[in-house]
């Protein structure tokens, strides 16, 4: 799996590698999450609960013994179409204050462009 298209759709490197061994291995602790990446476990952790606030792996709990296991893989297009709807948004947002900010910049700089 090419890390750099997840990366490319928003993840960061790190959450990249944790979701492609995710998807790799099918559940995993923390613990050999971050033998694995070569990161502390506190780290590893972090970059876990990361991808479960994106939806995209679930965090089960076994007593006092955390996993982690990919959800399905189409959960990536339900992130991917949340961050286009906030794209749009933050778009729609600029657009509709792009008269007033281009009025006032016009008024006071000597040339507008």
């Amino acid at each position: 799996m090419d890390i750099s298209e997840l990366e490319a759709i928003g993840l960061s490197p790190q959450q990249a590698e944790a979701y492609a061994y995710l998807i790799k291995n099918g559940s995993t602790k923390p613990s050999l999450l971050a033998q694995h990446l070569r990161l502390t476990r506190t780290n590893a952790y972090k970059i876990l609960d990361s991808l479960v606030e994106l939806n995209i792996i679930i965090k089960e709990a076994d007593g006092k013994t955390l996993s982690y296991k990919p959800d399905n893989p189409l959960a990536l297009a339900t992130l991917t179409a949340k961050y286009r709807a906030e794209a749009v948004s933050r778009e729609e947002k600029v657009n509709s204050i792009m008269h007033d900010l281009l009025e006032t910049y016009s008024k006071h700089t000597k040339k507008p462009g």
